[in-house]
């Protein structure tokens, strides 16, 4: 047996499989997962693989700590009703950024393409939900488009990744991978619901 062969033959996969799935289990969003950094989740997880660690033989195993800017997502829901009376609930994912509704509230949603300053020329978006499609890989982060709707009062951003190669595409379908980021709450209009009662942003003194 050659040396690749003998040292994959040791290897147990299913054990390391089971251990992923173990890291699944803490989560700040029940729904989409998250376990960011600084989370409650994320400190579980790091104790958890602490623990397996020892368990299995390593030596000096550690836990360190260490200073950093922490978040908790925990839900960030869109729902609206179409011409045909029909509801529909998106879960979305979020930013370090707080926006609390404390439940449900109703916002007008204004299409602007990239969200570029040329975009919201002639357009009254204060207290409204801005919704723009970008490729954050092949042209320009989330900062920009964020800045220039908070610059019109915007109440919030979702971001739409555009083309994305590891999202699943349908037929007449190119608006996978729904993103929000969240500005501060403002303004009240018809159809379209936000709710983000829960998420927090802090950063450690």
């Amino acid at each position: 047996m050659n040396i690749e062969d003998s040292c994959i033959s040791c290897i147990d996969t299913d054990w390391s499989y089971q251990l992923a799935k173990r890291m699944e289990k803490e989560k700040t969003n029940p729904v989409l997962g998250y376990r960011t950094a600084g989370s409650a989740a994320e400190t579980a997880t790091g104790d958890m693989l602490y623990k397996e660690m020892k368990e299995i033989g390593l030596i000096d195993v550690t836990r360190d700590t260490f200073t950093l800017d922490g978040w908790e997502f925990e839900k960030a829901v869109l729902k609206f009703t179409d011409d045909d009376g029909l509801e529909h609930v998106f879960q979305m994912g979020g930013y370090q950024t707080n926006f609390e509704t404390d439940g449900f509230q109703d916002y007008e949603l204004v299409y602007l393409g990239k969200g570029t300053a040329a975009d919201y020329e002639g357009v009254n978006v204060k207290g409204k939900l801005v919704m723009v499609e970008i490729n954050q890989r092949d042209e320009w982060w989330i900062s920009f488009p964020v800045y220039q709707a908070y610059l019109r009062g915007a109440a919030a951003l979702i971001a739409v990744q555009r083309n994305c190669r590891n999202c699943p595409q349908r037929s007449g379908y190119r608006r996978p991978g729904l993103r929000a980021c969240i500005l501060p709450v403002t303004g009240r209009c018809q159809n379209f619901k936000m709710c983000n009662p829960n998420q927090r942003f802090y950063t450690p003194e």
